[in-house]
């Protein structure tokens, strides 16, 4: 069952409301552009996933520079409680920027759209990153590492909630799944930076061994920033803070265009059904107040989306990647490696990583997300209950080789399922009036999942030793369960459809009937809640047996009158008719109802003129043509 929003005043939505005036009559507009469609989206998505390229890069490259011998002498060999502090605290940065930068908008404070806020992360990194190039001793290195955090919480949820907004239903999981590969690709180059600049700086007291891996990531930060003056902006942050600035209204409508590859986009069903669908909801949002809920309102209604998003990214930490993303090298000292050796093991490692986050690009949006984070589960637990059982041989001949082979293997599923998925699933099942909250509260419970890994790993390492390992076993076991058992699919829904698997958009009616003739409905299952307390407004409910007047009462139950006796009804609206399921209609084998047009209010629906786009701002990448 489909559940969404009903229409919004149809009059103001049929083809009268957008005819040109006599100036521009017989005229057209189109995009100048030709880089749109498709080549657009995908470049969109490569340059800002070097947002996430810069989350994997800071991770990885502490996981080899803790084992370097220069850091070692430079900072006194710090013991493995130092070493956490060091290596974590990144995780408590971006711990509070996920829950305080990120919420700014819900105290009234707006910094602006998806790209201002990756481009004030990637600001923030650069400094991080130099201060950390720089750092004099640990308190140094330790603040660098916090600041870090406060960019990586910025980004990597503005990151995927603005991938989420730009890509369509049938491409949002290879889209989404494109900045994971790309948060490995960071992973995987800090390693092999840090390997090559110990082979190239190689005296005992050269801390360029380690600093130039410091000085490297800068790059990526600086490309980041300039590429947000390049992007486009999202099309659905446009729309829902066009009531403050209506231009917004013809900036989403352009970027949906260039999304679509739609030139003629004033005359594009597929453009203006989205924009229609897209304000539609932020017009039931406004009429619903949601912008000036409380915070726990939102906790409240859409629990099982929090639930969802959260678990997601916490069990994703806790199944044990980060136990090898942050201490691979220090796990294959454990396992009998010394030296550059554990170094390059997990370089080839990182290499196997960044291969086995392809398939799931092609594959989420086909097979569903479900199922990869099953096989995911499934895997993983497999790898951590062998290495298990390979430390406790302890044979000095294959445990080493064996470990390794295990780790890789263990990788590859994380990349093939738990990498890429959860974040995906956090950013596209949020609704627009809460989706930064949601994503931020997620990416928050990642953070702090990734602090306690990234903490206790090397001191219970230290003292249980591969026992330690019996923990993200257990938590696999757990992932599987949970995914099995509670979360829905999602794949191929809109992100304004995800109400129809969490059923949190609509109101059950216990005792309202529907009477016209010899049809009556007892009971109507599904109406959506932003039409409970609203005064009776006339609407039309279409049945393949016939058109009814209806009316809506104050409590929300519809009542038919009469039938409208020869009359067909022909909407110009543009956006998809809304299905309600209805479980008992008597006399007749409907199944469903279809309210073909309904009023909430006297908003209205409208998509900007000819007129409009000439005389504004947007003119620039418009050209006039005449019609045929």
């Amino acid at each position: 069952m489909e559940s969404q929003s009903f229409l919004v005043d149809s009059r103001a939505a049929d083809s009268e409301s957008y005819k040109e005036t006599s100036e521009y009559a017989g005229k057209k507009i189109l995009l100048k552009s030709n880089f749109i469609g498709k080549p657009l989206v995908y470049f969109t998505a490569a340059f800002v996933s070097v947002g996430t390229l810069l989350f994997g890069y800071s991770q990885g490259v502490m996981a080899s520079i803790i084992v370097t011998p220069q850091f070692k002498l430079y900072f006194n060999d710090p013991t493995p409680h130092e070493i956490s502090i060091i290596v974590s605290i990144m995780e408590i940065g971006a711990l509070i920027s996920s829950i305080i930068l990120n919420n700014l908008n819900y105290v009234g404070i707006d910094i602006g759209g998806r790209r201002h806020m990756i481009r004030l992360g990637s600001l923030i990194f650069i400094v991080g990153g130099f201060l950390q190039f720089t750092a004099l001793n640990k308190m140094q290195l330790i603040l660098s590492r916090l600041i870090i955090g406060f960019a990586i919480g910025i980004l990597s949820s503005n990151v995927t909630i603005y991938l989420s907004e730009i890509a369509s239903s049938g491409s949002r999981g290879l889209i989404g799944s494109v900045q994971f590969v790309f948060n490995i690709i960071g992973y995987s180059t800090s390693i092999w930076t840090n390997y090559i600049s110990t082979a190239i700086f190689t005296a005992e007291t050269n801390n360029w061994s380690w600093r130039f891996p410091f000085l490297f990531q800068l790059f990526f930060g600086i490309l980041l920033f300039v590429g947000t003056f390049i992007v486009i902006e999202s099309p659905r942050y446009l729309l829902n803070y066009s009531d403050k600035k209506p231009y917004y209204k013809m900036e989403s409508l352009i970027v949906l265009a260039k999304i679509q590859g739609k030139k003629d986009f004033l005359n594009d069903d597929g453009v203006l059904k989205e924009y229609m669908s897209i304000l539609e909801h932020h017009l039931v949002s406004t009429l619903n107040n949601d912008h000036k809920r409380p915070i726990w309102h939102y906790f409240k209604k859409y629990k099982k989306r929090f639930l969802v998003a959260c678990s997601a990214l916490m069990l994703a930490q806790f199944n044990g990647i980060n136990i090898i993303g942050y201490y691979s090298c220090l796990l294959f000292e454990q396992a009998g490696m010394l030296g550059r050796k554990t170094v390059l093991m997990s370089g080839l490692n990182s290499i196997v990583y960044v291969l086995s986050t392809i398939p799931p690009c092609f594959l989420v949006d086909r097979i569903g997300r479900k199922k990869l984070l099953l096989i995911g589960a499934i895997g993983m637990g497999f790898s951590w209950l062998c290495i298990i059982l390979i430390m406790a041989w302890n044979n000095p001949q294959y445990t080493p080789k064996l470990a390794v082979l295990f780790v890789i293997i263990f990788n590859s599923f994380f990349g093939f399922a738990w990498g890429p998925v959860p974040w995906l699933l956090a950013s596209e099942i949020a609704p627009q009036s809460c989706r930064t909250l949601i994503s931020s509260c997620s990416t928050a419970v990642n953070w702090l999942s990734n602090f306690i890994v990234g903490y206790i790993t090397p001191i219970l390492q230290d003292k249980i030793h591969y026992k330690f390992y019996i923990l993200p076993l257990i938590f696999c076991v757990i992932s599987y369960l949970v995914v099995k058992y509670y979360y829905p699919e999602t794949n191929g829904l809109h992100l304004e459809d995800m109400a129809s698997v969490f059923y949190d958009e609509a109101t059950s009616v216990r005792s309202s009937s529907l009477t016209s003739n010899s049809h009556s409905i007892k009971r109507y299952n599904s109406i959506p809640s932003q039409l409970d307390g609203l005064q009776y407004q006339a609407s039309i409910i279409s049945t393949p047996s016939g058109r009814f007047d209806t009316s809506l009462n104050n409590k929300g139950n519809i009542n038919v009158t009469k039938p409208l006796a020869n009359k067909t009804l022909q909407s110009n609206n543009p956006m998809r008719d809304v299905l309600l399921q209805d479980d008992n209609i008597e006399g007749s084998d409907d199944s469903q109802v279809t309210p073909t047009t309904n009023l909430l209010t006297g908003q209205q629906l409208s998509v900007p003129t000819i007129d409009e786009f000439v005389s504004s701002k947007y003119s620039g990448q418009l050209v006039l043509r005449n019609k045929g």
